[in-house]
Order: structure tokens, then sequence, then C-alpha cells
């Protein structure tokens, strides 16, 4: 729970307002003690937004890495 504020933060921070987002989940990542992937979807000014950040837990939270991204249609054939 903890894990998925800290990222719900940096999106938040990104976009420049406190959106909630319309899915989020956290897991820890396997064989990497401390460190979490949480990844979600939120609205974004242009449409839906898809995030992913990875953090580490130790004294406080570090981001290791981030991504916010527009997911693409799909063309139908």
């Amino acid at each position: 729970r903890e894990a998925a504020s800290v990222c719900q933060q940096f999106v938040q921070v990104r976009l420049g307002s406190a959106t909630q987002p319309d899915e989020i989940r956290a897991q820890p990542v396997v064989k990497r003690v401390g460190e979490w992937v949480i990844d979600g979807k939120i609205k974004g000014p242009e449409g839906p937004l898809l995030f992913a950040c990875l953090l580490r837990q130790g004294a406080h939270w570090e981001l290791l890495n981030f991504s916010l991204w527009a997911p693409q249609e799909l063309n139908s054939a």
C-alpha cells in the first residue's frame, strides 16, 4: 500500500494534478528483496495514461525507474 502511494505521488507530480488512478496494483519483484513494481492507469489531460514505477524500500523509498505513457490504439486490418 505504501509503495502504491509513493508511485502515485510521482504520477501526480508528472501530471501536475492530484488525480486518483483508475487502476493501480503493487507487486514485489521476485528475487529482489525490498523492490516493488507498481503499475496502473490514470486519466490524463487528453485521455487515459498508463504508468509504472520500480521502487526500492529502505530507510526511505527510492525510485529506480518511472514510466508514463499513452497507450496506442491498434489499427484494425
